[in-house]
């Protein structure tokens, strides 16, 4: 991100300073980048100020659109699009980003033991 600005810090608490930042992030960052300094709620709030590519733009809306609270809640409607977690958290994914797989688990160790040649008993 610092490569693309002469900039080289960044107050995100800064309504300016981060539409600049979060132009940057989603115009050349990893997503890894971006899952670490972009902020959804902000994002959303920031969306319309943001001078971004046609293209970009494009791509990006319908996230923007489906993480916009509605005005109305209509109480009666059960059709959850959003995928909630195990703890109840909205999950999001980035394709080509999947999480790592579970670590396997270390073999448990066999104790050894060390037997005595001429009579056949363990020593330990």
């Amino acid at each position: 991100m610092v490569n693309h600005t002469s900039q080289i810090d960044w107050d995100l608490s800064d309504r300016v300073d981060r539409a600049r930042a979060y132009e940057i992030l989603i115009r050349w960052g990893l997503p890894q980048a971006m899952l670490r300094w972009l902020d959804g709620a902000l994002l959303v709030d920031l969306w319309d100020e943001l001078d971004l590519p046609e293209e970009i733009r494009t791509c990006w809306t319908p996230a923007i659109v489906h993480a916009t609270p509605t005005k109305t809640v209509d109480i009666f409607d059960f059709s959850f699009s959003r995928v909630l977690g195990p703890d109840g958290t909205e999950n999001a994914e980035v394709r080509r980003f999947e999480a790592l797989p579970p670590q396997p688990q270390k073999p448990t160790r066999r104790r050894k033991r060390r037997v005595d040649p001429l009579n056949g008993h363990p020593w330990g």
